[in-house]
């Protein structure tokens, strides 16, 4: 028998796993939107006019992602005593200026809609999202260099070279996840997209 449950939090996860399946949608038409900025090379054109109307289609997919990316403090407010508190901070930090990113993008948006009309305030918006994008990206590379030096340890002389071996296969797969991660957020911190 399933029961309706009024805790919160229980929402926020439901939610949060309906969001993550338009993700990937989103990142489809990001392709599609890259592929024909690359053809149109900045030049006004027909592939020009595509990348413009994608990237406005994108927006529907991102109307929740605020709280999408507020998810990890709302729901888990603590910090994890097995990590270290410094980087415990940097990841909840980068949580919530990713989740005013998409807040101030969503207001940028709903200014080009024609649904907000204040210049200043949509000026505003867009500067502050810009800026929490970017300290959000600089938030990954910090994380992400973290995560790699602890997987990259060298052994310590009780283990052998052969617990050492045993530990780097198995964390290979985890390692080419972060470095994926960690190219992604340089690539956005100098501006490439």
């Amino acid at each position: 028998m399933s029961y309706i449950t009024t805790d919160p939090k229980e929402h926020l996860k439901a939610l949060n796993g309906f969001l993550k399946q338009s993700d990937g949608r989103d990142k489809l038409t990001a392709a599609v939107q890259y592929a024909a900025m690359f053809v149109s090379a900045g030049e006004a054109g027909d592939a020009k006019k595509v990348q413009t109307s994608v990237a406005a289609a994108r927006k529907v997919f991102r109307i929740f992602r605020p709280l999408e990316a507020a998810s990890p403090v709302l729901l888990n407010h603590t910090l994890n005593p097995s990590k270290p508190m410094l980087l415990e901070l940097i990841n909840k930090l980068k949580s919530i200026l990713m989740a005013i990113y998409f807040a101030g993008d969503h207001v940028v948006w709903a200014s080009q809609a024609g649904l907000y009309t204040n210049k200043e305030g949509t000026e505003k918006a867009q500067k502050m999202s810009l800026w929490a994008w970017a300290l959000g990206s600089v938030c990954s590379i910090v994380s992400e260099c973290y995560e790699l030096s602890q997987l990259s340890k060298p052994p310590s002389t009780k283990d052998g070279q052969e617990a050492w071996e045993i530990k780097r296969m198995k964390a290979q797969a985890e390692i080419n996840s972060r470095m994926i991660t960690l190219i992604h957020a340089l690539f956005q911190v100098s501006g490439i997209k």
